[in-house]
């Protein structure tokens, strides 16, 4: 459930006089208490940090928007592994719940955490939900954090099929890492709706001792049996960037692609221990340095 903060607000009122680039940077410094280095970046973080900061390819904004984004991944041969599309709509009013099955999944697809699970449509509660609903298309979800690919993007309402794990409830999340066309890392998240935890992998499925966000996954997790096709999939999808994240959730037959994610975090993670920070910036690869700040302008223009 997302509820603007005061921060949300703030922004509203800064945002044409703190630019983003330098708004991106002090959140940073105020998350890891650090000065980052940025010429050139050389931990993760901070490579990261830089994306956000400077890089604007218009790719992003498709990867932001979660209806435009299955359009995406259709044309890239994966329409198969998209969880069922039930409708979309620019209002809950224009919503027909009947046809509906007893169990799908609400989003907004301007945003992040615009998540509303249905599982047993008998016992929904729509007066909650609408509120809900109203609330999202409410927010231009660019405020949160001055992520630039969200800013004005078209607010939607839409319904998907609801994936079940092996329990019935939503599946974990496997979530890979992608770096200028290379798979480096995965992080499996558990139990996102309650008890969130996290564990962090290598493409070979080693355990790495990484923490960030999340408190650490106790248990170790089977390799999943299609994880190969999860990452030529996650490399097909990285559209050529320099860096994106592919969402993807397993089940004990297929695995359906959940979202393509743009930078974690809007560009901001604290990574411990920093030796990993280090270690996985090293992993990425090259960060193409020589993009121009004019792109910031240009941007910022076509978006007012």
């Amino acid at each position: 459930m997302i509820f603007p903060s005061f921060s949300y607000f703030l922004n509203k009122l800064t945002a044409n006089r703190i630019p983003e680039h330098w708004y991106t940077w002090l959140r940073y410094l105020i998350s890891t208490r650090r000065f980052p280095r940025l010429t050139p970046p050389i931990k993760l973080s901070e490579k990261l940090l830089f994306l956000q900061m400077y890089e604007r390819h218009p790719l992003r904004r498709v990867f932001a928007d979660k209806l435009a984004v299955r359009g995406f991944i259709e044309n890239a041969g994966y329409k198969n592994h998209l969880p069922n599309l039930y409708g979309e709509y620019t209002s809950f009013d224009e919503i027909d719940f009947n046809p509906l099955p007893n169990r799908y999944v609400v989003k907004g697809n301007h945003g992040c955490g615009f998540n509303f699970l249905v599982p047993d449509a008998k016992k929904l509660d729509k007066a909650i939900l609408k509120k809900e609903c109203s609330r999202w298309l409410s927010l231009d979800y660019y405020y949160f954090r001055r992520e630039w690919y969200y800013r004005k993007l078209p607010r939607r309402l839409i319904i998907e099929e609801f994936i079940e794990g092996p329990n019935g409830n939503p599946p974990w999340d496997f979530k890979i890492f992608v770096a200028n066309g290379t798979p480096f890392i995965i992080t499996v998240d558990a139990d996102r709706f309650s008890g969130h935890k996290r564990a962090v992998y290598d493409i070979h499925w080693n355990r790495l001792p990484i923490v960030y966000k999340e408190a650490p996954l106790e248990i170790g997790i089977e390799r999943p049996s299609k994880l190969d096709d999860m990452l030529e999939a996650a490399t097909r999808l990285s559209g050529g960037l320099s860096f994106v994240r592919v969402d993807f959730f397993v089940t004990p037959d297929t695995f359906y692609i959940g979202e393509i994610t743009n930078l974690p975090g809007g560009g901001n993670l604290v990574i411990s221990p920093d030796i990993w920070d280090a270690k996985l910036g090293e992993w990425f690869g090259a960060c193409d340095t020589s993009i121009s700040t004019q792109s910031l302008s240009s941007t910022a223009s076509s978006l007012r």
